[in-house]
């Protein structure tokens, strides 16, 4: 993780406007206290694990018939100095459908937030990272390690649980009736028509 050198704060939509011209377009790039920080690039493995995880989601809203996930939106967290972080899936349960699927940012808090643990930088904020998402209000929180091939459910209600390659998942928290093999998280995807 490599905080910005330009000492002057930014706001939330000023880090929006210069993401495009950040490296990677800001892919990789979040505002944590009006500073700008840059992540590591995720290796193959982040996009496959979500890529996996988009697929089991989209079965399960499928047959529930309520809710979605959203990929790359930020998480207006603080304001004076703005934070916004881009967890890897947010999941909304209540309000309208996909009310915040064509944002770039939102301060609406998610019932989910979902992590990808997939770089050294990463993991070394990740727990830092699930406790400001409990401490904002967010239900449930996940933490996907592509490299320990785990899955850590943290509950604002419950003690923290951690599924490891042979565990199945059932009900993870506010996701009733979802039930999978963590294997699935992190096998190679079929690109095509899989």
């Amino acid at each position: 993780m490599i905080a910005s050198s330009d000492w002057q704060f930014i706001t939330a939509d000023e880090f929006l406007e210069q993401r495009p011209d950040m490296p990677e377009c800001g892919q990789w790039s979040e505002l944590t206290n009006g500073k700008v920080v840059h992540f590591q690039p995720p290796d193959v493995d982040h996009g496959n694990t979500v890529l996996n995880l988009s697929k089991l989601l989209a079965h399960y809203f499928q047959s529930i018939r309520g809710g979605y996930a959203c990929f790359d939106l930020g998480l207006w967290m603080t304001q004076q100095p703005d934070t916004v972080v881009f967890p890897a899936v947010t999941i909304f349960l209540s309000g309208p459908m996909f009310a915040e699927s064509d944002r770039s940012m939102t301060q609406t808090q998610p019932a989910i937030a979902i992590e990808v643990a997939s770089t050294h930088d990463r993991r070394s904020v990740m727990p830092s990272r699930l406790e400001s998402y409990l401490g904002w209000g967010i239900a449930d929180v996940w933490s996907i390690d592509p490299q320990s091939r785990t899955l850590k459910v943290v509950t604002s209600t419950l003690p923290a649980q951690t599924f490891q390659e042979g565990d199945i998942v059932t009900s993870p928290g506010c996701l009733e009736r979802l039930s999978f093999p963590v294997k699935e998280l992190f096998h190679e995807p079929e690109w095509f028509g899989g």
